[in-house]
C-alpha cells in the first residue's frame, strides 16, 4: 500500500511539474524547435541539432524570443524558477546582421526590447514607420509574430 501511495505521489508531482511551463512553436520553424529542445534538456538539444544537421556554430546564428540560445535556456530551462505557464517561442535567424533586422526582431520580441534598440538607433518614429520586415510593415510584423501589444510611440 505504501508503495502504491508513493507511486501515485510521484506521478502527481510529475504532472504538476509538467504543467508548469509549456512551450509552443509559434512560428513552426526548426529554429523554434531547437529553442524548445534546449530548454527541455541538453540531450534533447543535441538530438534535434543532429536531426537538423546544426553544428555548435549554427546554434549561435539565431535567437529565441530575442535572446541568445544560452540566455533563453537560463531564463526558461530546468531549474530557472520560471513561473510562466505557456510560452510562445519565436526564433529569428541572425544571418543579415543589420540594424533593420535587429529592429524587426526586437519589435516582435517585446516593447522593452524595441525601446532599447530605438534608444540605441536614436531615430524618430517616422524612421521606424518606413521599416518593413519580410515585406510587412514593422507594426503589423511585430503583432503577427508575437508582440500583440506593439506600438511605435510611447
Amino acid at each position: 500500500m505504501k508503495k502504491l501511495v508513493g507511486i501515485c505521489l510521484l506521478a502527481l508531482a510529475g504532472n504538476v511539474a509538467a504543467e508548469q511551463t509549456s512551450f509552443v512553436n509559434a512560428d513552426a520553424s526548426i529554429y523554434s524547435e531547437l529553442c524548445i529542445a534546449a530548454v527541455t534538456s541538453t540531450d534533447m538539444l543535441d538530438k534535434k541539432a543532429a536531426e537538423f544537421k546544426f553544428s555548435k556554430e549554427d546554434l549561435k546564428k539565431f535567437s529565441c524570443n530575442g535572446m541568445e540560445l544560452d540566455d533563453f535556456v537560463k531564463k526558461f530551462g530546468p531549474g530557472s524558477g520560471s513561473k510562466d505557464k505557456d510560452i510562445k517561442v519565436f526564433a529569428f535567424e541572425k544571418s543579415m546582421q543589420n540594424t533593420e533586422s535587429d529592429i524587426c526582431v526586437a519589435a516582435a520580441t517585446s516593447n522593452e526590447a524595441f525601446a532599447a534598440i530605438k534608444a540605441k538607433v536614436g531615430r524618430s518614429d517616422d524612421y521606424f514607420k518606413e521599416i518593413h520586415c519580410n515585406d510587412i510593415p514593422l507594426v503589423r510584423f511585430a503583432r503577427k509574430f508575437g508582440n500583440k501589444d506593439f506600438k511605435l510611440g510611447k
